[in-house]
């Protein structure tokens, strides 16, 4: 709500719950209709497709493909928002994702990794490298992003605990 991002871009759909969300969260603050929650997911499900909100477009494609990629650049209503990234939490999706949508995040705008809290952070201790780790090193290499932990920390509670990113620069 207190950015107020031309777009809101998540990668990984499943049910389609969260992208729903977004639009609802949009129609609330009564943003311009024009704002779209767009949705990419490998393999998008029939819960997802049945959506019939205006705002809400759906990309079925793996999100790190250079085709997926242009889709998203062609559909986009501007070159910066809300990116939130909750597909595949391999480690070198997560990177590969963060080093790819980085781009579409405006100075003083977030990118958000899903579920840092897995690889023993503190659950699903056997998981391996993934959304954390991808975070740690994408960090290291990206001064333009800073973690922003005061923002979940205010809700006491996330499974995306250090992984909202804060673009300064």
């Amino acid at each position: 709500c207190r950015e107020k991002p031309s777009f809101v871009l998540q990668t990984g759909v499943a049910f389609g719950g969260s992208i729903l969300y977004f639009s609802h969260i949009l129609d609330q603050m009564e943003a311009d209709p024009a704002i779209k929650v767009i949705g990419i997911d490998t393999k998008l499900t029939a819960e997802a497709k049945s959506f019939n909100h205006p705002r809400v477009i759906l990309i079925e494609g793996n999100s790190t493909d250079s085709k997926t990629i242009e889709e998203v650049k062609n559909i986009l209503p501007a070159p910066t928002g809300f990116v939130s990234l909750d597909s595949d939490h391999s480690y070198s999706n997560v990177l590969r994702e963060l080093d790819i949508y980085n781009q579409f995040v405006g100075i003083g705008g977030h990118l958000v990794v899903e579920d840092t809290n897995i690889n023993g952070h503190p659950v699903k201790p056997d998981f391996g490298p993934g959304p954390f780790e991808a975070v740690k090193e994408f960090l290291s290499n990206n001064p333009n992003f800073i973690r922003d932990d005061e923002v979940w920390e205010r809700n006491l509670f996330s499974f995306h605990q250090y992984g909202w990113l804060l673009r300064e620069a």
